[in-house]
């Protein structure tokens, strides 16, 4: 659902920024393969279904969240 480079990304980020576990600023989306990308916290600190819920209220659907496993 992203046909738009600038504001998709913009709405993607800042909806997925207020998330307590997402870095400022850290968030990108490539909107010719719908792929957002992000840096976390601590992995631990992830919650799968705040990340949808976040995309969703951006007004984007959701088909996989990958979550970086612990190092």
């Amino acid at each position: 659902g992203m046909h738009c480079p600038i504001q998709c990304g913009l709405r993607v980020g800042k909806s997925l920024e207020r998330l307590p576990f997402v870095v400022p600023g850290s968030a990108t989306a490539d909107p010719r393969t719908g792929i957002v990308t992000f840096a976390v916290t601590s992995p631990e600190t992830v919650d799968e279904e705040q990340i949808r819920r976040a995309l969703e209220r951006a007004g984007f659907g959701v088909l996989e969240v990958k979550i970086p496993l612990p190092q």
